[in-house]
């Protein structure tokens, strides 16, 4: 997931000490993991100040609106209002993600903790690194600026900057900003010559178990990360996250018994982690090299493939198992970092994971800390018993009337209202874009919508918005633990009104089979791709009626990306009625456009 001080001279040699320092290390390390020599090849390690393993810490942005991208500058105000709000819950150490001289995050921050001592915080700063500077000067330089605004800050605020980490999730394969292992030593080093403090790198566990030495030679300790509810997603078979041997029941006020052994099951996977990292460490010659996990988390909210995962109630019992994991016997790292403090907006598909919302109201893992006057859920809602958790995709008879309705106002209002020679979906459908959030974003609209057509919807549609990965995008209505059986539709049409200038051809179709599992998933995907001029379509920018027979779908069918081979069309188990993509190898776009593409009236016919 997604971040510098005066020099100090502190020379080291990295060569012929390994006897004579071996000797010494038992007797230097501090309780916290600091402290001693490498085995290999010999320097000297900083310790880690010892309070860094005794303060609650938390991962911190105070980006409310749009972001680093736009070199978004968080106002003072904003920021004590949030260090108030988290000194409130009891933590005492924030993880800060850049230093740059544009956006100011670092230096507010630091400059409020000076100000108001009485929030008795402390802080690792973070250089955020820019992509391949062995091959590109212009950001090479960017990254020297990050990295000199850092050791400035690092050797201004020595009583505040507890340690200095340089980079973030750059060695992974999916790293939207890759930087080699020589370029990170070089950085690494020159930072670690120029600051007091122990210096890391923050990476994803799973790299740190396999990671060069060269790196491991030049930090004082490692910054791993560990995501259960991600991997329970994007790593098939990584943990058990469905628990299906486990039969769900209620007792009391506690967790359904299949929450709570996912959320164990998810610290257990956290803590072999941990240990998988421990373990490459001690047999690549690093045994005492400390560890701390840098970033780990629970998402309060679903928005994309962590449904029946992600709640504000699961978050909690992640939270504190994590907690009673610090304070046991068992191995454990030097501290956790939890990802995040406060939602940000500006991250679209990957927001949610905030102990506080964007509005600052807290969720119940801070409201376990605090009773904050503001919150987003209450006691009642923060019951243990309001856990999500796995239940198996079901599908029930026929669908008999004419219409089955998709996206439409009816379905959404409370209660629900059934149109005329129409059914509702099973479920109450939900928008989920691709690869976990992180491909578009939707925002439903209550005015300038469709006019025209079939029970148009004035002031009911969605805007999506694409933020494209290289091979594209997506965004799907799905039916959450459910699916529709519309075999009588096979001969019918897919209906929805759409407004956009997005260029080029567009995916239009629907899904059948298991949508939430791991494994061998048997989701088929049926998206046509769709020109200016078929079937009713227009990219004029005007709102026009989409009818496309569902006879004209079927043949563009193929298993989904992550399915087996033996995945096949299920018209009994339709569990995205609508999906709408842009796949850039079949469509033939070399880019996304720019455009948004708004949609309404979804809904299909028997004839």
């Amino acid at each position: 997931m997604k971040s510098f001080t005066s020099f100090t001279s502190l020379k080291l040699t990295r060569s012929g000490l390994l006897r004579g320092l071996m000797v010494a290390v038992t007797a230097t390390l501090l309780a916290c993991g600091g402290g001693g020599t490498i085995p290999y090849p010999g320097v000297q390690l900083r310790a880690l100040p010892a309070d860094f393993s005794t303060r609650l810490a938390v991962a911190y942005s105070p980006y409310r609106a749009g972001g680093p991208n736009v070199g978004e500058v968080s106002s003072v105000a904003n920021i004590q209002q949030d260090l108030a709000l988290l000194h409130q819950g009891g933590f005492g150490l924030l993880r800060l993600y850049d230093c740059s001289s544009q956006n100011k995050v670092a230096e507010n921050v630091l400059s409020v903790l000076t100000n108001n001592p009485s929030l008795n915080m402390k802080v690792q700063l973070g250089a955020y690194l820019a992509p391949n500077p062995g091959t590109t000067p212009a950001n090479e330089t960017a990254n020297q600026t990050q990295l000199q605004t850092c050791i400035a800050l690092a050797n201004q605020y020595p009583n505040l900057v507890a340690a200095v980490s340089v980079g973030n999730e750059n060695l992974d394969s999916w790293s939207g900003s890759p930087v080699a292992v020589a370029d990170l030593v070089r950085y690494i080093k020159q930072v670690r010559a120029a600051v007091p403090q122990p210096v890391t790198y923050d990476e994803n566990f799973a790299a740190y178990a396999n990671v060069s030495t060269a790196l491991l030679n030049v930090i004082d300790f490692a910054s791993i990360h560990s995501y259960a509810i991600i991997d329970s997603v994007y790593a098939s078979g990584s943990w058990d996250w469905q628990q299906t041997g486990v039969t769900p029941s209620q007792s009391g006020s506690s967790a359904n018994t299949r929450a709570t052994a996912m959320m164990d099951a998810a610290l257990h996977y956290t803590q072999a982690n941990f240990t998988t990292v421990k373990n490459y460490f001690t047999s690549a010659g690093y045994p005492n090299l400390p560890i701390t996990i840098g970033e780990t988390g629970w998402k309060a909210v679903a928005s994309g493939g962590e449904v029946q995962r992600a709640s504000p109630v699961n978050a909690l019992m992640f939270w504190t198992r994590l907690q009673g994991w610090l304070s046991g016997s068992a191995a454990k790292p030097v501290n956790i970092f939890y990802f995040e403090a406060f939602d940000e907006a500006w991250k679209g598909g990957d927001d949610g994971w905030g102990l506080f919302n964007a509005n600052r109201q807290a969720r119940c893992a801070a409201l376990s800390l605090f009773n904050y006057p503001s919150a987003e859920q209450t006691s009642a809602q923060c019951a243990l018993s309001n856990a999500v958790y796995y239940i198996p995709t079901t599908s029930g008879s026929a669908v008999t009337a004419a219409n089955y309705e998709v996206f439409r106002s009816n379905i959404f209002t409370t209660p629900a209202t059934v149109l005329a020679n129409s059914a509702n979906p099973s479920a109450l459908p939900v928008w989920n874009a691709w690869q976990s959030g992180a491909t578009a974003v939707g925002s439903v609209l209550n005015s300038g919508c469709a006019t025209t057509g079939t029970n148009p919807d004035a002031n009911f549609c969605i805007q999506i918005t694409p933020t494209p990965l290289s091979w594209g995008w997506g965004m799907a209505l799905t039916l959450p633990n459910s699916s529709d059986n519309l075999s009588n539709f096979s001969n019918g049409h897919l209906n929805f009104s759409v407004k956009t200038t997005y260029s080029g051809k567009v995916l239009v179709g629907f899904m059948t089979g298991a949508t939430n599992g791991t494994g061998a998933q048997q989701l088929y995907q049926v998206l046509m791709p769709l020109s200016p001029g078929s079937y009713g379509y227009a990219n004029s920018g005007q709102w026009v009626n989409v009818s496309i027979p569902i006879s004209a779908l079927i043949p563009s069918g193929v298993p989904a990306s992550g399915s087996t081979n033996s995945a096949a069309l299920q018209m009994g188990m339709v569990s995205q009625p609508f999906v709408m993509a842009d796949i850039f190898g079949t469509t033939g776009n070399s880019t996304s456009s720019a455009s948004a593409i708004t949609v309404g009236n979804v809904y299909w016919t028997q004839n």
